[in-house]
């Protein structure tokens, strides 16, 4: 994996985030980066909440998430239509995989990936 890279593509403030939150973009090893855009990580120990905003990029993000004052979580978020806030407060931890358009393939459903009518996938 290739070192942080500083990059502020959809972040409203990158300035105002960057003075409050360490922040990190990670480039994917060479074999996954035609499915994967980077990883990313975001740790923080605020004394007053701050809330960050982000435009949405056409893309899937996997998430694990760590809060002083609750329990730690893991989702896959979607591709967002709205700008997306976030309220950070206290301490905690934010990571996650954000893939490239069209790099997660599609779900299928029925016995061994194929579709759920029985044709062939």
């Amino acid at each position: 994996m290739a070192g942080p890279r500083r990059d502020t593509r959809g972040i409203v403030d990158a300035r105002g985030l960057f003075a409050r939150v360490r922040f990190r973009r990670f480039e994917p090893a060479a074999a996954l980066r035609p499915y994967l855009e980077h990883y990313w990580l975001i740790d923080w120990d605020l004394t007053e909440p701050y809330a960050t905003h982000v435009v949405p990029h056409p893309s899937v993000n996997l998430v694990f998430q760590r809060y002083d004052d609750g329990p730690d979580t893991a989702e896959v978020s979607g591709i967002g239509l709205e700008l997306f806030t976030q309220r950070l407060q206290g301490s905690g931890r934010v990571c996650g995989a954000q893939f490239r358009p069209r790099g997660v393939p599609a779900v299928r459903s029925g016995p061994r990936g194929g579709r759920a009518d029985g044709k062939a996938g």
